[in-house]
């Protein structure tokens, strides 16, 4: 069976189907699909971005988001927070290799990339949207809202980190004074 990750959702949807339909389930899902798209960071168009991440995130993420219902097999309280790890882990990765490709183009002194983890702030108050889908699964996320909305009532205000400092701390990296 093939499959080009770089297909629209729909296509990977079905795929997935198809696949299921075939083997009756998939107990193993290796995402390897990817290429490398030669252009320089300060050359690449954010179509460039976007056909890279659609074939190295964005494809094998919804071919594994259309296998996900199948793999459960119990009820669980998820804690939603894939997606944001992700994008994170993307910026983080994206600055390395931004700083040392310039640093072959240009003199630079250096640079770093802050992960203060978790902070008290607005994203973890009740009134923080929650992405309900269209056509929630009945087993996965029958108790979704309710566990993550649990979930940042016993983190709201008892997040170790303080804004406040993180920023002083990050300004003061930032001027090399500390």
């Amino acid at each position: 069976m093939q499959l080009d990750v770089s297909a629209d959702e729909p296509t990977i949807k079905d795929k997935a189907r198809e696949a299921l339909s075939f083997w009756g389930r998939v107990d193993v899902l290796i995402n390897n699909a990817g290429y490398s798209f030669k252009v320089l960071a300060e050359d690449a168009s954010l179509a460039d971005f976007q056909t890279q991440f659609q074939t190295n995130l964005y494809g094998p993420a919804a071919l594994t988001t259309a296998l996900l219902p199948q793999c459960v097999v119990e009820k669980r309280e998820p804690l939603h927070c894939s997606l944001y790890a992700a994008s994170k882990a993307a910026l983080r990765v994206y600055s390395e290799s931004l700083a040392k490709e310039l640093s072959v183009l240009y003199p630079i002194s250096g640079s770093s990339s802050s992960k203060p983890s978790g902070f008290r702030t607005e994203q973890n108050v009740l009134g923080y949207p929650f992405h309900i889908p269209a056509n929630p699964d009945p087993v996965y996320d029958a108790n979704a809202e309710a566990g993550t909305q649990e979930l940042l009532v016993a983190l709201d205000g008892k997040q170790r980190g303080d804004p406040q400092k993180a920023v002083e701390v990050i300004i003061d990296a930032v001027r090399e004074k500390g």
